[in-house]
């Protein structure tokens, strides 16, 4: 059975707990009914009218299709034998025409190979094969643009691959080509310009939990290189957003085990320069969280975050300063992966996930109507006081000449650590300012070696901030 849930309103509790949406505040509509199979990941998008349009996989190998035009929902299969459940996005154009993009694998693979692009035409839907070059393909993200373009973020184990949809002319790219590449923690934002900004990680060694995330922009099918933003946890999986000035926003899963699901955090760009908080305490009730699956960010320039810890989605939204959570479904239950989430005309957030609980599958779909702070009384008291911690480090002389002395790292917080990459993510050296907030750097890694000349990121962190900044060195 396929469902929609829609809260009602949202209570405030004391910090320790999450902000609880449960089924008895939820409307509930049946959409389908799919008793005999197990749903997975959704895909959601609304359409100019405020209209949802989801795609879903199930265990029958089906990729399936539903939306709600009005107040009656209706599915439709839009292509059977899919055998990945994370090989589907979908958008829609401004017709409110569903564009599905899928994976499936040749006559004679076991692996997904060929990116299709599903249309519909009535009743009727039509395929068509638009990059047959790659391998083990997964498709991560479909946008769809003011000009009626669709934009595809997909990815193999080596390369992440972006497609343009003009018209019936797919053109594809391949973004970054490296063997250490995280296939599936990529993400893709448009800005007004319809150049597509994305989110991509890359393994520091095997066998550590952590990535380096980074970020690039294109245009015209050029790239960027890619800016080093932060380091965050091995598979933990990034989102990003643009906020109404066109800077971009990223959240990702922090990378200490000792962690994990009690500190995800945030990070802003704004003048060329990267900042993160966290969006919860340490010890906080939402625990246990592995995965960032997307975020939005309103007009107002208020982020919306949606996670998964493997069970059950639950969802971040921020006031000034503090961040608010809310689990999406009850307890016991196990949920499929979430979508992505979208905002609707009026800037309220909307999800759509699966619920597997005793083999009655079904597809929920959430919608928030009131936030924390709005008409449901005070605020609860802050779980995370993100104070504004001065990040203003001076790093010099730039360009750095190693035979004419040392580098001088100095205006930082007391004991900020300051910590020295390449342009690849690779870490350098790892330093400790004194109590006045200061240390130097002498061109050496922390195997004692001259590191060579480039260019390097120092990224200067304290109290779950971090800013970043760049060096020369010159020999």
């Amino acid at each position: 059975m396929i469902l929609v849930f829609t809260p009602q309103r949202a209570c405030a509790l004391p910090a320790t707990t999450l902000l609880g949406v449960d089924r008895s505040s939820w409307t509930v509509q049946v959409i389908d009914n799919v008793s005999t199979r197990f749903l997975d990941r959704v895909h959601l998008s609304l359409d100019g009218s405020g209209a949802p349009h989801v795609v879903y996989f199930d265990s029958n190998q089906f990729l399936a299709y539903g939306t709600r035009p009005s107040t009656a929902w209706s599915t439709s299969t839009v292509v059977s034998g899919i055998t990945y459940d994370m090989c589907y996005a979908m958008s829609v154009g401004s017709a409110g025409d569903p564009r599905v993009f899928y994976a499936t694998q040749p006559a004679g693979s076991f692996t997904p190979q060929l990116l299709n692009y599903a249309t519909l035409s009535g009743s009727v839907w039509s395929s068509q094969t638009v990059d047959s070059t790659s391998n083990y393909l997964r498709v991560l993200r479909v946008l769809t643009d003011a000009s009626n373009d669709s934009h595809v973020l997909y990815v193999t184990p080596s390369s992440l691959k972006y497609a343009h949809l003009s018209g019936t002319t797919v053109t594809t790219y391949t973004v970054v080509s490296a063997t250490n590449l995280q296939p599936l923690t990529a993400d893709i934002a448009l800005d007004s310009s319809r150049n597509p900004h994305l989110v991509y990680s890359l393994y520091i060694a095997t066998g550590t939990n952590q990535d380096d995330i980074y970020y690039t922009v294109g245009t015209s099918g050029v790239f960027s290189a890619g800016e080093f933003i932060t380091s965050g946890y091995n598979s933990g999986m990034t989102a990003i957003a643009l906020d109404p000035s066109g800077n971009p926003h990223v959240a990702f899963i922090p990378p200490s085990s000792a962690t994990i699901g009690k500190d995800q955090s945030y990070a802003s760009r704004a003048a060329g320069e990267w900042i993160t908080e966290p969006m919860l305490a340490t010890g906080d009730a939402m625990s246990g969280i592995t995965s960032v699956v997307s975020m939005a960010i309103d007009a107002s320039g208020r982020p919306h975050v949606v996670l998964f810890d493997g069970y059950t989605p639950q969802y971040l939204t921020k006031t000034a300063s503090q961040w608010f959570g809310y689990i999406l479904g009850s307890g016991g239950d196990y949920y499929g992966w979430p979508s992505q989430i979208v905002l609707d005309a009026s800037g309220k957030p909307t999800i759509a996930f699966s619920d597997n609980f005793t083999n009655l599958a079904q597809i929920l779909y959430a919608k928030l109507y009131s936030f924390p702070g709005s008409s449901v009384g005070p605020l609860p008291p802050t779980t995370v006081t993100n104070s504004e911690i001065p990040i203003n480090a001076r790093i010099y002389p730039s360009p750095f000449r190693p035979a004419a002395g040392l580098v001088t790292l100095d205006q930082m917080p007391a004991d900020a650590e300051a910590l020295i990459y390449t342009v690849r993510g690779v870490l350098v050296k790892k330093l400790k300012a004194d109590a006045t907030g200061a240390t130097t750097w002498d061109g050496l890694d922390g195997g004692g070696r001259p590191v060579p000349t480039g260019v390097y990121w120092v990224s200067v962190k304290t109290g779950g901030r971090s800013k970043t900044y760049k060096i020369a060195v010159q020999r």
